[in-house]
């Protein structure tokens, strides 16, 4: 799949036109759609050694918050789980204050 952007292309930069229209190489789609950074990479053995007081939920440990990335992460997955009826909103509330001042915000 071509991920596509328009506006003019700097001579000599990493996107082409083709057909009029900017064609964006994949490797470089997160500086197109203005992403910072992905969450970092967390595996189940670094998951289990964090302590209870990175999570959002700490009783459950979900919702991991060992850096701002997944802090920011765990914002936006709190609102979808209340929209979807699975998180309470005093619930979500508690993730996002504890996301906030991670990020802090």
């Amino acid at each position: 799949m071509q991920y596509k952007k328009g506006g003019k292309v700097k001579k000599g930069g990493w996107a082409k036109v083709h057909k009029g229209e900017v064609v964006v190489p994949k490797n470089k789609v997160a500086k197109v759609l203005g992403s910072k950074k992905r969450v970092g990479k967390l595996n189940a053995a670094k998951r289990n050694k964090l302590k209870k007081s990175t999570f959002g939920v700490p009783g459950s440990r979900k919702y991991p918050m060992p850096d701002r990335s997944h802090a920011a992460n765990a914002k936006a997955r709190a609102t979808q789980m209340v929209k979807k009826g699975k998180l309470s909103a005093s619930s979500a509330a508690k993730i996002k204050a504890k996301a906030n001042r991670i990020l802090g915000g």
